[in-house]
């Protein structure tokens, strides 16, 4: 399994809305604001980085890439 595949079974754990565009390596999921902290923490752990962050109601869109 690669980083980008991990990073959205974590995600499934806390979301119902994730999405991987294997060519640009990237992951955009909406995350409760509850639960954003651990997320972050865990796909920094996973080696990705937060490109971009959008407030939307009670949590977050995020962005994730590899880092190089």
């Amino acid at each position: 399994m690669t980083a980008l595949e991990i990073s959205s079974a974590v995600c499934e754990e806390f979301t119902d809305t994730i999405l991987v565009d294997k060519k640009a390596q990237s992951l955009i999921v909406n995350i409760d604001q509850e639960w954003f902290n651990i997320v972050d923490e865990k796909l920094t752990q996973l080696g990705l980085k937060i490109v971009h962050k959008s407030k939307i109601k009670n949590g977050f869109t995020c962005t994730y890439i590899p880092r190089c």
